[in-house]
């Protein structure tokens, strides 16, 4: 049997969904079990399941995530410097600068440098005028001048690439001045800045630290919204569409029954897809970490105390709070789902009614790792919002309990009254009247 039959789709029985279907017949009569086992079958059925809840995310992820940083990192790709000098004099500054860059080009003449950019033969060119050693030899300040294509964004690397090279060359200069007239470099420098990070005790901050303090809590407020929400549309709307949950209702089983089978292969779908997510997150900072144009990627020790800073004060806390936060997050996104789609009659109007849910969402969900610390408190009492306080606090600072119990706690209440709420919406009277 080729691999196309094997996973085709539901427009026929195939082997692998038969056999699992099958096994249904072996499970105990709880109606909850058997509906969710159905569901199950029925998801793996549908390619749409399968590509949207874990092909996408494991694919694209680590594409959207590491591609821009690869495109600009120095070390995958260099940016191309061509250095104009016209100063017979400059040779060590010209040595220096290629000898800090991948990819230069010295010119000893004049060119179009208009010509240049516009073909876009280079990032960046470097001018060095004719009168630049004779104005610093006669203890004046002589000019470089930056040629860039404002649109060409590689510009800002190579400026960054040169500029130590350059601070440096400028700073020996300004120490030879200082010496010849007996003075010290603090006489220029009177005021000095230093700049410590203030962590708790026990945590170490690194980049893979920073990046996935956030991005996992934006990846945890995205399994709510997205873990399953397209198996979760068809399998309220959609079957209520197709007239198959009206029926499925008429049988002698308990509505709320049939509403926690459905609920708990949600669930399921939703933390698969979660661990998918989580998954390629790591794939996708440890190639950002790599390709990280601030950093010497090759001197950091990616690990999973980098990723999670508060590991080292408690592992079992920071673990066990990320697998609760998926968990709730999970659970609390398939609530508000059904909510959303036990109002429509069909599957394009519960896209609608879901899509504003979504959008509620999806800003604090961006806005949380940018804002300020003091305005977390109030995000404790927003539905899922506060998931992501959660995880980012259990993350940064485990050994703060007061606040991640509060966040717990209402993540816990919101769950429990949103799938209240879903029940009575879920009823045989509402079904009926739709």
């Amino acid at each position: 049997m080729s691999m196309w039959r094997l996973f085709k789709g539901s427009s026929g029985e195939v082997k692998l969904t038969r056999s699992f279907g099958k096994l249904g017949y072996t499970i105990p009569g709880r109606t909850e079990v058997i509906v969710m086992w159905k569901e199950l079958t029925e998801s793996i059925r549908d390619r749409r399941t399968m590509i949207n809840v874990f092909l996408l995310p494991a694919i694209l992820m680590p594409i959207t995530m590491a591609v821009p940083l690869f495109m600009m990192s120095p070390k995958t790709s260099p940016p191309s410097i061509v250095i104009v000098n016209l100063d017979p004099m400059a040779q060590d500054l010209v040595k220096n600068l290629t000898k800090a860059l991948a990819k230069s080009v010295v010119e000893n003449k004049e060119i179009n440098i208009s010509e240049v950019m516009a073909k876009g033969s280079a990032d960046l060119v470097v001018f060095i005028p004719r009168d630049f050693s004779e104005r610093l030899s006669a203890g004046k300040s002589a000019t470089l001048i930056y040629y860039f294509d404002p649109y060409n964004m590689k510009y800002s690397m190579a400026i960054s690439v040169i500029s130590n090279v350059i601070e440096s060359y400028s700073r020996n200069i300004l120490y030879q001045r200082l010496k010849q007239i007996n003075m010290s470099l603090e006489y220029v420098e009177p005021i000095k800045t230093e700049m410590k990070e203030v962590v708790p005790k026990g945590i170490t901050v690194s980049p893979a630290s920073v990046f996935s303090a956030m991005l996992l809590p934006i990846f945890i407020g995205i399994i709510a919204i997205s873990g399953a929400s397209s198996f979760a549309l068809d399998m309220i709307a959609g079957e209520r569409e197709r007239k198959t949950l009206e029926a499925l209702l008429s049988n002698p089983v308990g509505g709320f029954s049939v509403l926690m089978g459905k609920y708990l292969a949600m669930a399921m779908i939703a933390l698969l897809s979660a661990v998918t997510m989580i998954l390629s997150l790591g794939v996708s900072l440890v190639l950002m970490v790599a390709f990280i144009p601030f950093y010497p990627s090759e001197s950091m020790n990616f690990s999973l105390k980098d990723m999670f800073p508060g590991i080292g004060y408690n592992p079992m806390a920071v673990v066990a709070g990320i697998i609760v936060a998926v968990i709730l997050s999970a659970l609390t996104g398939n609530a508000l789902i059904t909510i959303g789609a036990s109002f429509a009659r069909s599957f394009k109007e519960a896209q609608q009614y879901v899509g504003f849910i979504t959008m509620g969402l999806i800003i604090p969900i961006i806005a949380i790792p940018y804002m300020s610390p003091s305005m977390m408190g109030a995000l404790r009492f927003v539905p899922v919002a506060n998931l992501i306080v959660f995880s980012r606090d259990i993350m940064l600072n485990p050994g703060d309990f007061l606040p991640i119990v509060e966040s717990l706690l209402l993540s816990v209440a919101y769950l429990v009254l949103f799938m209240w709420i879903s029940s009575k919406m879920f009823s045989r009277e509402t079904i009926s009247s739709s």
